[in-house]
């Protein structure tokens, strides 16, 4: 009987033992074994100090996107991924976009001639500001646009601008209107009545 209950606790060992090895080489064999690394975050940080704390923690990283970002410092990263606090196996390579140095550009839309609510509306798509509007006296009818300025100098038609600009235009009113609104300024839509003959 005690011979019986001998082999059968050896039996139990080896069974125990065959297992627990069975898991460790299988760990060796996905990479389970691996020390895990916590990742920081380093969101909002200067690329070149994101890349020495990445280092540090023995990650690598690599630059797939840039954007202009007014929330975020220049150069700075705005996004990574894997996020913050995920546990990664070592050398795991960390996915970063960064805040490019210079707003982008978009193309000046031609506002000229066209009438005022489509002039709002091309410079809202454009992504441009509407500045301020001046009125003056025009032949060409009532509400259309006769200048498109920027910083006080005419903006040509598809002229490179960073994006976010103001742009101000003058818009034609007739006579009879100005005389009546001379000298007064719209707060809704910043337009100032210039009189008749005054450019």
């Amino acid at each position: 009987m005690r011979k019986v209950i001998k082999h059968l606790l050896i039996i139990i060992v080896a069974l125990v033992a065959l297992i627990l090895l069975t898991f460790y080489f299988l760990g060796i064999y996905t990479g389970d074994n691996d020390t895990s690394i916590e990742v920081p975050s380093v969101v909002n940080i200067r690329i070149d100090k994101a890349k020495k704390i990445l280092d540090k923690e023995g990650l690598r990283y690599e630059i797939i996107d840039s954007v202009y970002s007014m929330s975020h410092k220049r150069m700075a990263v705005t996004e990574q991924d894997p996020t913050a606090g995920s546990m990664v196996k070592p050398n795991r390579r960390i996915y970063v976009i960064i805040n490019s140095m210079s707003k982008p550009q978009v193309k000046m839309p031609k506002l000229e001639n066209k009438s005022f609510n489509l002039a709002k509306v091309l410079i809202k798509n454009s992504g441009l500001k509407l500045g301020e509007v001046t009125e003056t006296y025009s032949e060409l009818g009532d509400g259309f646009v006769l200048k498109q300025m920027h910083k006080g100098e005419i903006i040509e038609v598809n002229q490179m601008i960073e994006k976010g600009s103001t742009i101000d235009i003058w818009v034609s009113r007739n006579n009879s209107d100005l005389e009546n609104l001379e000298g007064d300024t719209t707060e809704d839509d910043g337009v100032t009545a210039v009189p008749m003959g005054t450019e």
